[in-house]
């Protein structure tokens, strides 16, 4: 099998979280480096597995030993009614289910809960969302998701028109789409600006209205069940076909690292350029948000200081306010913002607004 579709069963996330919950069990505790070492992963990858198993209720802790874990006293595998293997599958569709909305999340948590016995792990009864989750799914047409799947894959250019959430009306783009990206219940196009290594663009699905290839002549009438040259299937054509068949397609170059930049990314608004995170951001944590702020990976290269009084400062740099916002908000009266003081104002009006309406 070839390398670049899979290495190994080790480059699986469901075969990881099986592996890990049995060795948990049988072992009484593990290392993470040793685990990141097997499956030839990260060890950010290995946390990320640990928050996954976390969040849907299984009680895993800190050994004194630096860098293992163990599950809580009293807790064992075996007491759950699933298997393993039923486990872990049951923790990584409750982990898609968020990204897909609550029309699929809802029963997916009930379904959870029938099985195991427990609830996935929500918000603490704390704190209350300033940012509702969004419960709307995808409505997007499918014959734009072709052409915009298949020019990530054959590295196309496409023209698009956009619909912004921010502003009236329409607007016309060329870009270098290079992946997709499902997020907060949406779909987007994460892009390049045509023929410029500018900032990564990201484009929600549902809201581009129109998209060809760049060159490619728009059709009078669409015409249904018609091979197009630029979709793959049986019909799949060779790229120098592809160019025969239609010689003013304009194809862009891919973006070096895009991989190791979206492994170091947290969320939608974290998917940027290193030369784009510029903005530096201060935070002082205390009371209930401390421990979510102290263990939780949010942001890239992000740094924790504990103070002499038990508070800590948090600090990061993002390219997009967007990106620790909704940190922010969740933990409302907890976090202080002490740098920038743009974002500092943009949270206060967002708090005032939310009170005032």
């Amino acid at each position: 099998m070839p390398r670049h579709i899979i290495r190994s069963q080790h480059d699986t996330q469901h075969y990881r979280i099986i592996d890990i919950l049995s060795t948990l069990d049988d072992e009484g505790e593990v290392d993470l480096q040793r685990l990141a070492d097997k499956y030839e992963v990260t060890l950010r990858t290995i946390k990320r597995d640990f928050q996954a198993i976390e969040a849907c209720g299984y009680e895993i802790e800190n050994t004194q030993e630096p860098g293992k874990k163990r599950y809580a006293p009293g807790f064992s595998l075996y007491k759950a009614k699933p298997s393993s293997s039923q486990q872990a599958a049951l923790i990584m569709v409750n982990s898609v289910a968020k990204n897909l909305g609550s029309a699929i999340q809802k029963p997916l948590e009930t379904l959870f809960e029938r099985l195991t016995g427990k609830k996935p792990a929500g918000r603490p009864d704390e704190t209350v969302p300033i940012m509702p989750t969004n419960k709307r799914m995808d409505n997007f047409d499918e014959e734009i998701l072709d052409v915009i799947t298949s020019a990530i894959r054959q590295c196309f250019r496409i023209d698009i028109t956009y619909a912004p959430p921010d502003k009236p009306g329409t607007i016309e783009r060329c870009i270098c789409p290079l992946k997709l990206l499902v997020a907060e219940g949406s779909t987007y196009v994460l892009a390049m600006p045509d023929l410029k290594r500018g900032s990564l663009i990201k484009y929600r699905l549902d809201r581009i209205q129109k998209c060809k290839l760049t060159g490619m002549p728009e059709e009078k009438e669409p015409v249904k069940k018609k091979w197009r040259p630029w979709q793959r299937g049986k019909h799949s054509r060779s790229y120098d076909e592809m160019q025969k068949l239609t010689p003013h397609l304009k194809r862009f170059e891919p973006l070096p690292g895009l991989d190791k930049i979206l492994e170091k990314s947290h969320s939608i608004w974290g998917v940027a350029l290193e030369k784009d995170r510029k903005i530096q951001v201060k935070l002082l944590v205390k009371g209930y948000a401390l421990e979510y702020f102290k263990n939780q990976e949010l942001m890239a290269d992000q740094k924790v200081t504990i103070q002499d009084d038990g508070s800590l400062i948090f600090e990061a740099k993002i390219a997009d306010n967007r990106e620790v916002i909704p940190h922010i908000l969740r933990w409302v009266p907890h976090v202080t913002v002490i740098a920038p003081d743009e974002l500092k104002a943009e949270i206060t009006k967002t708090i005032q607004t939310y009170v005032t309406n």
